[in-house]
Parts: structure tokens; sequence; C-alpha cells
């Protein structure tokens, strides 16, 4: 129950945040380099990585209130090294 009124606040930071996208790019844009259409852009980018990654924590957040310690450990290493391998790959040019 408590992850529907994670979802309703989260809907509501969403509503609420997106038509105030080009004021909130206005009040942070710094230097002259990047348009004002296109930080506000940026603006939404940001509010849609934030939602979503608050929603992926939900699941997280049951395992440890479960009492499972282990499982969530060990999906956390094993998320921590397909990120660190993938962003090495990247990095080395193996992924294209």
């Amino acid at each position: 129950m408590a992850s529907g009124y994670f979802f309703a606040i989260s809907m509501c930071f969403l509503i609420t945040c997106l038509p105030l996208a080009s004021a909130l790019a206005s009040l942070i844009k710094i230097g002259s380099d990047t348009s004002q259409r296109e930080f506000a852009v940026y603006t939404r980018y940001f509010i849609g990585i934030l939602i979503v990654d608050a929603w992926c924590v939900i699941p997280f957040a049951k395992i440890r209130a479960d009492g499972r310690p282990i499982k969530y450990g060990v999906i956390k290493l094993v998320n921590i090294v397909v990120t660190v391998l993938r962003h090495t790959q990247n990095y080395f040019g193996v992924i294209e």
C-alpha cells in the first residue's frame, strides 16, 4: 500500500515540475553556451530520471524491509559490477 502513496507523490511531483521546467531552467542556467530551450529540455530529462530512479528504489526497499540483506546485497553488487564493466567497455571502445 505504501508504494501506491509513493507513486501518487511522484506523480504529483512530475505534474507540478514538468510545466515549470522552463522556469526552473532559467533559475539554474549557467553560462550562455546552451540555449534556454535546450536547458529546459535537459531539466525535463533530469526530472524524468529523478522519478524513474525513485520508482526503481521501491523493490529494493521491500527486499530490505523483508529482512533479506544477503539477497539485497547480491543484487546491488551485481548491479555495480555490470555498470562498471559496461562503462569500462564503452570507455575503451569495445561496444559501439
